[in-house]
């Protein structure tokens, strides 16, 4: 189960999964937690030492991915890159912009009408930040798209401020916003999911085996 905080995985555990997954305050999309990827898996892991453990937001390369890995992490589990991926279920001007826009992001609760006043994590275009700055609820359409194709597969308009880039959207690209982790500023292309976890799991290997400053070298298997 998806924990952003050390609260919700002890209600989860005592529930009885058999896993968490520790979501970052660097996650994108909708992400509730404030606590930063590297203290959350730390915590996790030293409460409950034999807990499957991934570790997700902000991975977007090796060396984010190892460094979760350091801090206690089983595995990784990774969003916004894997939205350049090739597969990935995302219109091409999504992926344009991930990879064309500088890299910075914002967390605003002013998107996203599915779930209101949840906090939000976005690219920060000037539709973010012309939304931030004002209260005024915005009515409305700024396209069209279908949602989940493989299994609903409807016609739906989209409201103001909603994110929802699949590749049947069409509409106002200024005005849709577009979830992205703090880890996009790694994301520089487009390839295929296999190529993306290759590279990033070959960086994290070189990076997890490097001898830390004290060490005597590094004691990895990372698949």
């Amino acid at each position: 189960m998806q924990a952003s905080s050390p609260e919700i995985a002890a209600m989860a555990i005592g529930f009885g999964v058999g896993g968490i997954v520790a979501q970052g305050s660097e996650a994108g999309g909708h992400a509730r937690g404030r606590t930063p990827l590297d203290a959350l898996l730390r915590i996790v892991r030293h409460n409950w030492p034999d807990m499957l453990l991934l570790a997700a937001g902000g991975i977007s390369d090796g060396t984010a991915a190892a460094a979760a890995l350091r801090a206690g992490a089983d595995g990784v589990w990774v969003g916004t890159a894997l939205v350049a991926a090739t597969e990935a279920n995302a219109h091409p001007e999504y992926q344009r912009r991930l990879i064309d826009m500088p890299g910075k992001t914002l967390r605003t609760r002013a998107f996203g009408p599915e779930w209101p006043d949840q906090p939000y994590r976005l690219l920060a275009t000037p539709a973010v930040h012309s939304a931030e700055a004002s209260a005024a609820q915005h009515n409305g359409t700024i396209g069209r798209t279908r949602l989940f194709p493989h299994s609903v597969n409807l016609p739906y308009d989209l409201p103001a401020r909603s994110a929802a880039p699949t590749p049947e959207t069409s509409g106002d690209w200024e005005s849709m916003v577009y979830p992205a982790g703090q880890g996009v500023g790694a994301v520089r292309r487009i390839a295929p999911a296999a190529e993306i976890i290759e590279q990033m799991m070959s960086q994290a290997r070189a990076y997890y085996c490097r001898p830390r400053q004290g060490s005597a070298g590094g004691n990895a298997d990372i698949q």
